[in-house]
């Protein structure tokens, strides 16, 4: 058997601004540029600083409600010499006093490659304040699968899942909120299995889990997210991944003794991320055995 590997990554990241007095005055003059040149279809409007670039194609559709940029890096390699590639978009929806909000999505790829280092140099390079996390996915990725570990815990009455805080005692009792899904041949139809955990709550809505296997996305979707396989180094990748809003971050980050803008400081360090995760995971499922409590990492991995 192979040697146990795995890592945890940001793999979707949302961030909330405030929108200043400085950006809207430097919007208003970029977009008279833009509405100036809405003939030349073929040509892209640039907003240059020291390291990186605001775009906006001409046949983006702008009005008084949305604008949206791509925020491009200056980069080099020896085939294309110096050039801008993107690495996320820059995006607000109203100019309305009470939502004075910018928000800013780096694109996947550039979560795997350090790109994520640029966020504070252009924040600052635009006079941004950081407000907080609006959305965030945790992914931890494994070289092994550990489904059939999953659904035996499940069917063994020695354990109790425990799932959006309601025990399920009774090996009977319908849970809701988990969705089997599996894919596969006709001589085995359950080839591929996957699982979901939803809320049917609002107490509790805004937190999802999701495993399935990654590698095997990946390769269906013409091998598009291979940097992701290159930059974990296993060929194997099953992955159980987090996704949360901003309300269930911030009250996991208050357990912990910390803000958004600490997390936001410290998107890469990987012993913060866990700590985040596990704590997110507990308040999806965690598992009961013989009276004590316990991670479900804590069974699917022995």
């Amino acid at each position: 058997m192979s040697k146990f590997k795995s890592n945890i990554s940001v793999d979707k990241l949302e961030l909330t601004y405030l929108l200043t007095h400085e950006f809207t005055d430097f919007i208003d003059k970029y977009m008279e540029s833009y509405n100036d040149r809405l003939d030349n279809t073929d040509k892209i409007i640039y907003e240059c600083y020291n390291e990186f670039c605001l775009a906006i194609p001409n046949d983006t559709i702008y009005n008084d409600y949305r604008i949206e940029l791509d925020i491009l890096i200056r980069d080099y390699n020896e085939e294309q010499g110096l050039f801008y590639r993107r690495i996320g978009k820059l995006f607000y929806g109203s100019n309305h006093p009470l939502r004075q909000q910018l928000y800013i999505i780096l694109d996947n790829q550039s979560l795997y490659n350090k790109d994520i280092n640029f966020l504070y140099y252009i924040a600052d390079s635009l006079n941004l304040q950081f407000l907080k996390i609006s959305k965030l996915e945790l992914a931890f990725d494994f070289n092994r699968s550990f489904i059939d570990r999953f659904y035996s815990i499940l069917k063994d009455e020695d354990f109790t899942p425990i799932i959006f805080n309601k025990r399920y005692k009774d090996m009977d009792e319908e849970i809701g909120e988990l969705l089997h899904v599996s894919t596969g041949t006709r001589n085995k139809l359950n080839k591929f299995k996957s699982f979901y955990l939803k809320s049917n709550s609002k107490c509790t809505d805004g937190l999802e889990l999701k495993y399935y296997d990654k590698a095997k996305e990946i390769k269906d979707k013409n091998f598009e997210k291979q940097y992701i396989i290159d930059k974990l180094k296993f060929k194997n990748v099953f992955r159980l991944e987090i996704k949360t809003n901003h309300k269930k971050l911030k009250y996991t980050l208050d357990k912990l003794g910390l803000n958004d803008e600490d997390l936001y400081m410290r998107l890469e360090d990987k012993e913060l991320l866990l700590k985040v995760y596990y704590l997110l995971l507990h308040r999806i499922i965690r598992i009961e055995y013989k009276k004590k409590v316990y991670s479900l990492l804590d069974f699917i991995l022995e």
